[in-house]
């Protein structure tokens, strides 16, 4: 999760205050024109009002996650926001400003996951090229290496998806990723995500994905705090499932006729989730 620095960058003035306050300075905040605070893991640092903090929490955790640029109307670009809230009696405008890098790297006994960077492109299309990779998960293959650069660029550059590589290499073979806010309509709040995977065909069967699932489960109950990761599969999908049945997924629901956007077709959509508490119980056998 990444840093995210939160400026002052504007403040009502003290004469506006008196028409509401007939002592203003003592509602006032110690927050100054100006300062900056450095917000980790989502922890309020200290000097920060509560009030305002309350507001600012949301946008901060979106952005710290890599989601904020899924947010309409207060995003800057993919790594800053602008929002205006108030810190108890007055509005206060705050600038909001996430580390453009992300540099968490993960591992397993045969893998490292870590950020997909654009000298991937030509792996990335290696794989994903092929019909039957994209396809059971919803997406078209990929037509050129140009092609797989942009999406790079577009989807996976982004916090908390990750470049499946076998450490034997170092080259990527496949992608995983936690998906939060506005890109997952499975994650129902702020501390849920969606699970997300797909691995190379040379590589099917030998047990390469639920490793790299159970360390993304790991990464989110214990790094990231999370209290719930939800997963799907479309129907036929039988390499998914069996990947969530491993990893300890519990069935949720099925849904009819599930919109894939990508693919401009409806599909049977299987839904599964397991909490932390379910986690937590499975890694203690």
């Amino acid at each position: 999760m990444k840093n995210v620095k939160v400026t002052v960058m504007k403040i009502a003035r003290y004469d506006d205050l008196m028409k509401i306050y007939e002592n203003p300075i003592e509602h006032a905040c110690d927050m100054r024109l100006g300062q900056s605070f450095v917000c980790r893991d989502g922890r309020r640092p200290d000097g920060f009002c509560d009030s305002a903090w309350e507001s600012v929490l949301p946008f901060l955790r979106e952005l710290a996650r890599g989601g904020g640029n899924f947010y309409d109307g207060w995003m800057k670009d993919p790594f800053s926001a602008m929002i205006s809230c108030n810190d108890g009696f007055r509005p206060v405008s705050f600038l909001l400003e996430a580390e453009e890098k992300d540099t968490t790297v993960l591992g397993t006994e045969r893998m490292t996951l870590r950020p997909w960077e654009l000298a991937d492109a030509e792996e990335l299309y290696r794989y994903a090229s092929d019909p039957d990779v994209g396809y059971p998960a919803g997406w078209p293959a990929h037509k050129s290496v140009d092609e797989s650069a942009q999406i790079i660029k577009d989807i996976l550059a982004i916090p908390e998806t990750y470049a499946v590589c076998l450490k034997e290499t170092g080259l990527p073979v496949g992608s995983i990723s936690l998906i939060f806010g506005k890109r997952t309509d499975l994650a129902e709040t702020d501390d849920e995500c969606e699970l997300g995977y797909w691995l190379g065909k040379p590589y099917w069967g030998r047990g390469l994905m639920p490793e790299a699932a159970r360390e993304m489960l790991r990464h989110a109950f214990e790094d990231l705090g999370l209290k719930k990761v939800w997963c799907g599969y479309y129907d036929g999908n039988v390499k998914s499932k069996r990947v969530q049945e491993k990893c300890g997924f519990k069935y949720v629901r099925t849904t009819e006729d599930v919109e894939v956007p990508q693919l401009g077709e409806t599909r049977r959509g299987h839904v599964n989730c397991i909490t932390k508490e379910e986690w937590e119980s499975r890694e203690e056998r």
